[in-house]
C-alpha cells in the first residue's frame, strides 16, 4: 500500500495555494530519536528534547564550559578515528554536551554503493553508536539546492538507518526552491530543516517574498510542509553578519540584536520548530558583543526548556486570541499541571491584543523573564507588544526563569592589515609560519573549518617554534585551511608555496589560490601529492585576476587517511 502526500503552500502572502501531489513511499520503521506522541519532537534518554545548538566545536575544556553553562547542549563534530573520536565524545559528555556528526561525504554521490562509505560508516557506528554524547547524524548539506543526486541519500539513509536505527539522520535544505522538491529530498532524512538568515533587511536570503524578520517563521512552515508535519524540524539561524563573509570584523558588519535573534528564535518555536541551532561562517566561534547577546538569548531558552519541550496545544488548549490580530501569534503549551502562552509579534508596529484563558476567574497569569507585565481582568488578559516583540506568559506561579547577562571578554578590534599587496603570507600579519595561536588553540588569520583535525605542533617545524598539523583520519574525508581577503595587484604574476611533510603514505596533500570573478571560480592549485617524511617545499605561480575588491584566498587541504604538517607559507610577488 503506498500513499501520497498532498501539500498547500499556505505561506505564500499572494494568496496563491499551490497543490502538490507526491508519492512518498511507506515508512518501514519508527524514526528513532522521537517522542512517542504524534508531535514531531525530538526525544534524547527516553525524554523530550528540544536541541540548542551552535555549529563549532569546541576543542577546549574552557569552550566546552563556555557553552553549556550558556546553555547550550548540542554541537558539531566532524568524524575521527575511533580512538579519538570516543575521546572527544567523552569529553562533551562531560561538559553536559551532545554531538551531531556530519556524515554527508558518505552519503553523497556514491552513496552506500561505495565500498569505503559502507565501510566508513560501519567503523563509524561500531565505534561511537552507543555513545552517549551522540545526538545526531547529519546528511549532505542543503541537497536540494546543490543539485545532489537523490538516489545516493536515499540508499545512504537506508543503510545508516539500518546499522543504526537508534540515531536521527538530519538534512538541513536551503531556504530556497520549490515545495515539491524539498518533499522529494525530506524523504531521505528523520529530521528535517533549513538554514535561514534575514539580518540586515531587506532580507533575501529566502526565496519567499517575505523579506522581514518573520520569513524565519515562514521558512520554519515550509519545512515543516515538506515532510507533511509528520518529521521534527530544526532550525539554523543566523550567528553571523552578512558582511562576515568578506572577512572578520568588517566595518560594514550588522550583527542581529538581541531582540531580533529573540524574535527569530520564538518565531521558529511558534511555528513549529523542535530545536534551534546557530551558525556562523565557516563554522568560527561568534565574537565580541554580538557572542554575548547570543549567550543571554540561549540563556533566556534553557530558562524555560520544559515550555520549549512541550508540545503545541493551540490546537486542544484553552487559551485564545480576541479579534484575530493578523501580525500576532501564539503557542499553548501545557507544562504538567500549569499552561503556558508563547506570542509574537510579526509586524514593525506594536500591538495590542487581549487573550482569553478559558481559566476560572481566580488563576493568575503573569508575564515571565522580566518583560511588562500584562493586565489581567476576569480570565482576559491584555497584552502590549513591542514591533518583534516576544512575550511569555504562564499561570504557574513558582516559574522564574531568567535570563543572564554575559561580559565577553574576547576582543572586538580589527586585525591588522597586510603592510601592501605584495606582503604576503610570511609576514607576521598572515601568520605563514604558524607560530601565532588564537584563543581556541588555533593559527591566528586563518579559518580552521574543523579543529579536531588541526593542530599546531611544536614538534620538527620548518623553521620557527610551531608548524601546523592537519589529519583527515578516514579515506574520503578532508582537512582544510582557509586565509581569506588576501590582497594582491591585478595583473601581477604570483608564487605561493609551502613546506610539507607526512609520516603517512596513503595521505595527499594540495594548497591553492584561488577567487570568484564574475560568477566562475578562478583557481590556481598545486595536484595532490604525497609529501613524504622529509621537509619539502612545493610552489604554484599564477596571475592575478582577483575579485572586484582585489583580493584572493589561499587554502591548504589534506586528504586522508594520513596527516600532514605544513610550515612557512608564502606568498609573493615575482619580479
Amino acid at each position: 500500500m503506498s500513499r501520497f502526500l498532498l501539500a498547500c503552500a499556505s505561506w505564500v502572502r499572494t494568496g496563491t495555494c499551490v497543490v502538490v501531489v507526491t508519492f512518498l513511499g511507506l515508512e518501514t520503521a519508527p524514526l528513532p530519536g522521537r517522542t512517542k506522541d504524534q508531535a514531531p519532537r525530538l526525544a534524547a534518554d527516553g525524554q523530550a528534547w528540544f536541541p540548542l545548538g551552535i555549529l563549532v566545536t569546541p576543542i577546549t575544556r574552557q569552550r566546552r564550559l563556555e557553552l553549556a553553562d550558556a546553555g547550550f547542549d548540542l554541537v558539531r563534530l566532524s568524524p575521527m578515528a575511533p580512538g579519538p573520536m570516543r575521546e572527544a565524545l567523552d569529553s562533551l559528555r562531560a561538559s553536559g554536551l551532545r554531538a551531531s556528526v556530519p556524515v554527508g561525504p558518505w552519503l553523497g554521490s556514491k552513496g552506500p554503493e561505495s565500498t569505503d562509505a559502507r565501510r566508513s560508516l560501519r567503523t563509524l557506528v561500531d565505534a561511537v553508536g552507543a555513545h552517549p554524547a551522540l545526538a545526531l547524524w547529519e546528511s549532505v548539506d542543503e541537497p536540494a539546492w546543490t543539485g545532489q543526486a537523490e538516489w545516493p541519500l536515499r540508499a545512504g539513509h537506508e543503510f545508516l538507518r539500518r546499522i543504526d536505527p537508534a540515531h536521527s539522520i538530519w538534512t538541513n535544505q536551503a531556504p530556497r526552491g520549490p515545495l515539491s522538491k524539498l518533499i522529494r529530498y525530506n524523504q531521505a532524512t528523520d529530521v528535517a530543516g533549513s538554514d535561514i538568515y534575514p539580518v540586515s533587511a531587506p532580507a533575501r536570503h529566502s526565496d519567499l517574498p517575505n523579506r522581514t524578520l518573520s520569513v524565519v517563521g515562514d521558512e520554519t512552515a515550509r519545512s515543516l510542509a515538506s515532510v507533511d508535519g509528520k518529521k521534527p524540524v530544526i532550525m539554523i539561524l543566523q550567528g553571523f553578519a552578512w558582511r562576515d563573509l568578506e572577512g572578520p570584523d568588517h566595518r560594514a558588519a550588522v550583527y542581529p540584536t538581541f531582540e531580533e535573534s529573540r524574535f527569530m528564535a520564538y518565531d521558529a518555536i511558534i511555528a513549529g520548530a523542535a530545536g534551534l541551532v546557530w551558525w556562523s561562517p565557516d563554522e568560527t566561534w561568534p565574537r565580541g558583543a554580538f557572542w554575548g547577546s547570543l549567550k543571554r538569548l540561549v540563556s533566556e531558552l534553557r530558562g524555560i526548556i520544559p515550555l520549549l519541550e512541550a508540545t503545541d496545544a493551540s490546537s486542544r488548549g484553552r487559551a485564545r486570541l480576541l479579534g484575530k490580530p493578523s501580525s500576532v501569534r501564539m503557542s499553548e503549551r501545557l507544562v504538567g499541571a500549569h499552561r503556558a502562552v508563547l506570542l509574537i509579534n510579526r509586524a514593525q508596529r506594536r500591538a495590542r491584543i487581549m487573550i482569553r484563558t478559558g481559566g476560572t476567574p481566580a488563576e493568575r497569569w503573569h508575564v515571565l523573564l522580566g518583560d511588562p507585565p500584562a493586565s489581567q481582568r476576569s480570565d482576559t488578559l491584555v497584552v502590549d507588544l513591542p514591533p518583534w516583540g516576544v512575550r511569555v506568559l504562564s499561570n504557574d506561579a513558582a516559574a522564574q526563569p531568567r535570563r543572564r547577562d554575559f561580559v565577553t571578554a574576547e576582543s572586538t578590534s580589527r586585525p591588522a592589515r597586510a603592510e601592501s599587496p605584495s606582503a604576503g603570507l610570511r609576514e607576521s600579519s598572515r601568520n605563514g609560519s604558524f607560530e601565532q595561536e588564537d584563543p581556541a588553540g588555533m593559527p591566528s588569520g586563518w579559518v580552521v573549518r574543523d579543529p579536531t583535525f588541526a593542530y599546531l605542533d611544536r614538534q620538527g617545524p620548518h623553521s620557527g617554534a610551531r608548524s601546523l598539523r592537519l589529519a583527515a583520519e578516514s579515506e574520503g574525508l578532508r582537512a582544510l585551511v582557509v586565509q581569506r581577503k588576501i590582497p594582491v595587484v591585478v595583473g601581477r604574476r604570483y608564487r605561493l608555496s609551502a613546506w610539507m611533510r607526512s609520516d603517512t603514505p596513503a595521505a595527499r596533500a594540495s594548497f591553492y589560490a584561488e577567487w570568484v570573478r564574475d560568477g566562475s571560480f578562478h583557481t590556481h592549485e598545486l595536484p595532490w601529492t604525497a609529501p613524504g617524511p622529509r621537509w619539502t617545499q612545493r610552489h604554484v605561480a599564477f596571475v592575478a585576476t582577483p575579485d572586484s575588491q582585489s583580493r584572493i584566498y589561499v587554502v591548504l587541504a589534506v586528504a586522508g587517511p594520513g596527516r600532514v604538517w605544513f610550515d612557512d607559507v608564502q606568498l609573493k610577488v615575482v619580479r
